[in-house]
């Protein structure tokens, strides 16, 4: 069944998705922020300004998405944060910092939103419950381990590698949902 199949590459792509989730990329840059002699009010403007731009990719996807295909929005934004992440290890200053996490920060609703309105359409009624049940159950659950391992990690190599392993990861993702023939056919 092509729903069904659709459906699963949907639920099965964004709990990878999450395992280098906000909370990591918050937490680098929180130590990226200190490296910076950033003070807490610098960080907590720069927070602010990510949250903000959250917000706005969250309006944007559905506007987006009357435009561009499912694929190419979701692809573009996968891969973009992808080519982004590396750059936070070359930012000179908080100001830099903040632009990158911001526009990064802007990309993580768009997939989310559309991925989650795609589930929504085409997962019959009566299985709503329980799919979204198991997909959180499989997010959520792995955000503990992804945070503890990114603090791990910190602590023992540093920023750059931490940083490099987060946008290997993500290219990865981007690399298997390019690849992945449910996903460039999800408008269909």
């Amino acid at each position: 069944m092509v729903v069904g199949t659709a459906a699963r590459s949907l639920t099965g792509a964004p709990p990878l998705w999450y395992q280098s989730d906000d909370r990591g990329i918050t937490l680098i840059s929180i130590v990226l922020g200190q490296h910076l002699h950033a003070s807490a009010v610098e960080l907590g403007l720069l927070f602010f300004f990510s949250g903000i731009a959250g917000v706005l990719g969250s309006l944007a996807a559905p506007l987006l998405h009357r435009h561009l295909s499912f694929f190419v929005i979701g692809i573009s934004a996968l891969w973009t944060q992808a080519l982004l992440m590396p750059l936070l290890i070359l930012a000179p200053n908080l100001l830099m910092v903040g632009t990158i996490l911001a526009l990064i920060f802007f990309l993580f609703p768009i997939f989310d939103v559309l991925q989650r309105s795609q589930r929504m359409a085409l997962i019959p009624d009566a299985l709503q419950g329980r799919i979204n049940s198991v997909y959180r159950l499989i997010v959520f659950s792995s955000n503990p381990i992804s945070m503890a391992l990114t603090g791990l990690l910190l602590q023992n190599f540093g920023t750059t590698p931490v940083v490099l392993i987060i946008a290997g990861g993500l290219a990865l993702i981007a690399l298997s949902a390019t690849l992945n023939p449910h996903i460039r056919r999800a408008d269909d």
